[in-house]
C-alpha cells in the first residue's frame, strides 16, 4: 500500500516540477525603448540585456529638446522589463514584469533610485500566495513523512495537500487572463505617481496598491488616500473621453467604484459602435470541423456585465461560468448560418454579414456586422498546423446586439476591388448577395439561433 502511495506521489512531484515548463508564446526580439515621465521632463532609456548581461537603464533630464544624463543602473530583469515608469522628479523608476514572461519572476515589480535597486516583488509575494518552489517543498516534506504515517492517514493528508495545491495553483488563473508564456495580472489596471508613492489600481481585486518609493515597501492604503486616488483616476478617465472614448478598462473601473453619477456613462456604452469582428473559432468536435466567425464589442460586453452586477456582485461560480461564455442581459445575440454557392477558400475575397434596422435605407451604415477577410481570417487547424476548410454553409455569431427589429444582409465580396472590413458595404458585378434580407427580432437577454440566409444571388 505504501509503495503504491509513494509511486503515485512521485508522479505528482514530477507533474509539479514540470508544471511551469510550457511552450512559450511568440514574442518579437526585445528592443531599446524610451519611457517618459508624465510631465515629459525626464525619460528612461532601456537597452535590453543579452548573453548573460543584465539590461541597462539610463535616466535623462529633458529640457528644450535636449537630454542631460541624470543617472543609470543595471536592471534586475534577465532581458528587459515589460514597462517602465519614471517619476516627474526623476529620482525614482518603477518597472513591471519581464519581456516574454509577464507576471513571472521575482521582479514582477521592481523599484529603483539613483543608487540602484530598492526593492523587488514576485506576484506571489505581492498577493501573499505560496510560490511554486514552496508548493514543491511541501510535496517533498509530505513524501518524507510517508514512513511514519499509516496508510489511511497518509491518504487523507495526501488528498488534502493536493486540494490545497490545486487551489493555490488556480488562484491567479481564476482571476485574470493567462497565456502560454504570461500571467496578465495588470489587465484593466492603471497607475500613477502620487507624492512618495506609486499607486496601482488592481482591477481583479478592486483595490489600490501603493509602493513607497523611498523604502520600496507596500504601504497600507488609508481611506483618505483611496478617496483621493479614486477622484484622480476618475478625472483622468473623464478628461480622455472626448479624445478616445471609454475603454473597457475605464468601464470596469467605474463599475468597481460604483459612483452613482457614473452609471449613465456606463449605460451609454451599451450602444458603443466599436466591434472586434471577423475572428473565427472551432466549435465542438464534429467531423468535418465546424468554424464560427464572431463579432463582439468589448465595451458593450463590459458595460452589460457592470450594469448586471451594479447592485448584486456575482458569485465565484458565476464568474467561472462567464469565463466560458457571457450571457447578455441588456443586449441580445444572433447566431446564423449563411449558405454560399460554393465553399469559400482562402484568399477568395471577404464574407460580410450585417444588420440594418427595420426601415433603414440600404446605404445606411450598419453598427452590427461581421467582415471576415478570407486572406487573413481563414480558419486555422492547430492540430494539423495548417489551414482548415470551410463548407458551403458558414456560421456567424454577432454578440451584444441592441434590441430591435433588423434585416440581415449578406455579401460574398469576391471580385476586386474589395470593400474592406469596415462599412459601408456594397456589392459589385460578380459578387454574391443574399437572395432576400431575412428579418429578425433581437430581444434583451435572448440568443436568436437557427437563422438561415441564402447568399446565392449573383450580381450581374
Amino acid at each position: 500500500m505504501r509503495t503504491n502511495f509513494f509511486r503515485f506521489f512521485r508522479a505528482v512531484l514530477l507533474i509539479i516540477s514540470f508544471a511551469s515548463r510550457v511552450t512559450a508564446d511568440s514574442w518579437r526580439p526585445a528592443r531599446e525603448f524610451d519611457s517618459y515621465s508624465d510631465a515629459s521632463n525626464y525619460v528612461a532609456h532601456v537597452i535590453p540585456g543579452k548573453n548573460g548581461v543584465k539590461p541597462r537603464m539610463s535616466v535623462y533630464a529633458v529640457a528644450g529638446g535636449k537630454r542631460t544624463p541624470a543617472w543609470e543602473t543595471r536592471l534586475n530583469n534577465r532581458v528587459s522589463p515589460g514597462s517602465v515608469h519614471v517619476s516627474d522628479f526623476g529620482n525614482h523608476v518603477i518597472t513591471f514584469d519581464n519581456w516574454a514572461s509577464v507576471g513571472y519572476g521575482d521582479d514582477v515589480v521592481a523599484i529603483y533610485n539613483r543608487t540602484g535597486l530598492v526593492a523587488k516583488y514576485s506576484l506571489e509575494s505581492l498577493f501573499n500566495r505560496p510560490s511554486d518552489e514552496e508548493l514543491r517543498a511541501g510535496a517533498r516534506k509530505l513524501a518524507a513523512k510517508r514512513k511514519g504515517i499509516h496508510g489511511g492517514d497518509y491518504l487523507k493528508e495526501h488528498v488534502d495537500f493536493l486540494k490545497e495545491y490545486n487551489k493555490q495553483r488556480g488562484y491567479f488563473r481564476e482571476r485574470f487572463m493567462h497565456t502560454t508564456s504570461s500571467r496578465w495580472w495588470q489587465q484593466h489596471s492603471f497607475g500613477f505617481f502620487d507624492g512618495p508613492h506609486y499607486c496601482l489600481w488592481v482591477d481583479w481585486e478592486s483595490r489600490w496598491i501603493a509602493w513607497n518609493l523611498e523604502t520600496g515597501k507596500v504601504d497600507s492604503v488609508q481611506p483618505n488616500q483611496t478617496k483621493r486616488w479614486n477622484e484622480r483616476a476618475r478625472w483622468r478617465v473623464l478628461s480622455c473621453i472626448k479624445e478616445k472614448g471609454l475603454t473597457s478598462s475605464d468601464i470596469r473601473y467605474f463599475g468597481n467604484v460604483k459612483d452613482p453619477k457614473d452609471k449613465s456613462l456606463i449605460e451609454e456604452q451599451l450602444k458603443h459602435a466599436s466591434f472586434s469582428t471577423g475572428f473565427s473559432s472551432r466549435t465542438g468536435n464534429t467531423v468535418p470541423a465546424v468554424y464560427v466567425y464572431y463579432s463582439e464589442s468589448d465595451q458593450r460586453k463590459t458595460a452589460d456585465q457592470i450594469l448586471v452586477d451594479w447592485n448584486h456582485p456575482p458569485s465565484d461560480a458565476e464568474r467561472k461560468r462567464r469565463r466560458l461564455e457571457y450571457e447578455y442581459r441588456f443586449l441580445g445575440s444572433l447566431n446564423l448560418s449563411v449558405t454560399f454557392p460554393t465553399a469559400p477558400k482562402k484568399g477568395e475575397g471577404n464574407l460580410v454579414v450585417y444588420l440594418l434596422e427595420k426601415g433603414a435605407k440600404l446605404d445606411a451604415v450598419p453598427v452590427h456586422f461581421i467582415a471576415a477577410a478570407l486572406e487573413y481570417s481563414y480558419p486555422y487547424n492547430f492540430r494539423n498546423q495548417g489551414d482548415a476548410h470551410l463548407e458551403k454553409n458558414v456560421n456567424f455569431s454577432i454578440r451584444g446586439v441592441t434590441p430591435g427589429r433588423y434585416d440581415i444582409h449578406a455579401i460574398w465580396d469576391k471580385v476586386p476591388p474589395l470593400n474592406g472590413e469596415k462599412p459601408p458595404f456594397a456589392s459589385t458585378k460578380g459578387d454574391w448577395v443574399a437572395d432576400k434580407p431575412v428579418e429578425v427580432d433581437i430581444k434583451a437577454g435572448k440568443v436568436i439561433s437557427d437563422v438561415s440566409v441564402n447568399c446565392t444571388k449573383r450580381v450581374r
